[in-house]
């Protein structure tokens, strides 16, 4: 059996996932082969997908008990049975339907490549694959599952309590802003993030579903460059991933467990009861989106979609160019008509550098940004100012000192 490419800790859940649940060594053996012709197949599938594959089979092998080479109707009723009634362990509540489709769609999907494979079992077990009825259309996101701008703001100020809170504010306020996909994000290094101008950056993802797309960062710019300056352990390496997180005393590329976990603690932090997870942002930002007026085919080119998407059957290709002006518009860089609401940025009245608006400082320049860190400023600069002038000596000093510094 051909080795499979799967990071350390997703191969060790994935290859438990399989031992731990088979009914009998020939399971075992077919689900391997499986979650293998997955992984070296022509097509490309990220460690994500694969992994989560290998928990689909997990299931299957849990609630079926027959022998996958000889699997009947009953067999395909008791997995129905199984994922239609499914619950989670940890409240009772129900698993979203959206779950319990990707579980249907991947056991289909198992069902045809066996059948496939085993030429004398085509037929018998496409037959079997059809009796697994898919939704075509998934259920629309009510308006309350989304996140709300106050609440996205009440994550970025929970999770400065916690470590790495300048790498976690940049990521949410990334994924708040762009929508983008937890697989496409995780891959970037620094030297796919170029700065465009004083206000914006663009993003290379280079993993996505529909190949290497760029994204316009406005609003969360502030943030990245926060991260950048005071979270990065290696901001001027072209080559250093751009989300890393430290493990065993070892920097490294963030994985999407640990985003998720980030995201989950911040939500829980900030008081937000709805179930809060990474890919709710994208819902989020298509829905902010579609709903300011900007056309299809652009919502559709800033998300990533497919040309084939149920979103539209027109699919034009924009530049950078167009993506541009569309993020000008939605954070109010220019007067258009749109003008849908995100994150809150703002400017610094000293240097004008572009700020977040949970920030009291600018980072670039210091300068207090709330009324009351203005007066601390103030405070502050009067009694310097009187114990300077008692004391000229000590400003002497001082400014010695400064000038030799700055001559170093």
């Amino acid at each position: 059996m051909a080795e499979i490419a799967l990071p350390p800790i997703q191969k060790k859940f994935y290859m438990s996932e399989i031992e731990y649940n088979a009914v009998s060594e020939r399971n075992r053996i077919i689900a391997h082969k499986y979650i293998d012709s997955l992984s070296n197949g022509t097509r490309k599938l990220s460690a994500s997908t694969i992994t989560y594959n290998s928990r689909i089979m997990g299931f299957a092998l849990r609630n079926v008990k027959s022998d996958f080479n000889s699997l009947t109707v009953e067999d395909i009723d008791d997995f129905i049975y199984a994922v239609s009634n499914w619950v989670r362990e940890k409240d009772g509540k129900p698993v979203a339907d959206s779950t319990k489709k990707q579980y249907y769609i991947g056991f289909k999907r198992f069902l045809y490549w066996y059948g496939k494979r085993y030429k004398d079992k085509k037929a018998d077990y496409r037959d079997l694959a059809e009796l697994i009825e898919v939704s075509g259309k998934a259920e629309p996101k009510s308006v309350d599952d989304l996140l709300t701008d106050a609440e996205i703001k009440q994550m970025l100020l929970a999770t400065e309590q916690f470590r790495d809170s300048h790498r976690n504010k940049a990521l949410i306020a990334v994924l708040a802003e762009s929508g983008c996909r937890i697989g496409e994000l995780v891959g970037c290094n620094i030297k796919d993030l170029v700065e465009i101008n004083r206000d914006m950056y663009r993003l290379t993802l280079p993993d996505g579903k529909t190949g290497t797309r760029t994204i316009i960062l406005c609003s969360s710019k502030p943030y990245i460059k926060e991260y950048l300056r005071h979270g990065h352990p290696s901001p001027e390496n072209p080559e250093s991933p751009l989300w890393v997180a430290k493990l065993r005393g070892k920097f490294s590329q963030m994985r999407y467990f640990t985003i998720y976990t980030v995201i989950r603690k911040a939500a829980k932090a900030a008081g937000i009861n709805k179930r809060v997870h990474p890919h709710l942002f994208r819902h989020t930002a298509a829905t902010r989106l579609i709903s300011s007026g900007l056309s299809a085919p652009r919502v559709k080119n800033i998300l990533g979609w497919a040309p084939n998407s149920v979103m539209t059957s027109v699919y034009v290709h924009l530049d950078d160019t167009d993506k541009i002006a569309a993020s000008e518009e939605l954070n109010g860089i220019v007067d258009k008509k749109v003008n849908a609401k995100g994150l809150e940025v703002g400017k610094c009245p000293n240097c004008w550098e572009t700020v977040p608006a949970t920030s009291i400082y600018c980072f670039n320049c210091g300068c207090g940004l709330t009324e009351a860190t203005k007066q601390v400023d103030n405070t502050i600069i009067e009694a310097l100012t009187t114990y300077f002038a008692q004391n000229p000596d000590m400003q002497d000093s001082l400014m010695k000192n400064i000038l030799n510094l700055a001559q170093k």
